[in-house]
C-alpha cells in the first residue's frame, strides 16, 4: 500500500503548499476562501486517506472517517464563513453583488401587475 499512499501524500502537500500561497496572494477573502475551500479540503482528504493506507486498519479506519468529515462538513462551513464575510461587508475586488441586489428586488413590492 505504500506505493499508492506516497503519491496521494505528497500530492496532498503540494497541495497544501499551493493553499498557502493562494492565502497569501489572493487580493479578498473570497478568493481565499475558494482557495483554502477547493484545494485546501482536497489536500487534506488526501492526506488523511493516504495515512489511513499507511497504519494498521484499526487506526486507518479513523483516518477514512475523519477524511469523509471534511467532505461532509467542508461546504457547510464555508457557507458560513462566506455568509458572515457578506454579513460584515468584507471588501471585495470584483464589485458585483448579485445576492444583495436579489435581496432588494425581493423586499420591494411589485405593485405594477
Amino acid at each position: 500500500m505504500y506505493w499508492i499512499s506516497f503519491p496521494m501524500l505528497l500530492l496532498g502537500l503540494i497541495l497544501t503548499v499551493a493553499c498557502v500561497v493562494g492565502l497569501w496572494r489572493l487580493p479578498d477573502v473570497y478568493l481565499r476562501y475558494k482557495a483554502v475551500a477547493v484545494v485546501g479540503g482536497l489536500a487534506a482528504v488526501l492526506i488523511h486517506i493516504s495515512t489511513a493506507l499507511m497504519v494498521p486498519f484499526e487506526f486507518g479506519a479513523r483516518g477514512f472517517l475523519t477524511a469523509f468529515l471534511f467532505l461532509l462538513s467542508g461546504p457547510l462551513v464555508g457557507q458560513a464563513i462566506l455568509s458572515a464575510a457578506h454579513g460584515l461587508k468584507a471588501e471585495r475586488t470584483h464589485k458585483v453583488d448579485e445576492l444583495t441586489e436579489a435581496i432588494s428586488r425581493a423586499e420591494r413590492p411589485n405593485w405594477e401587475g
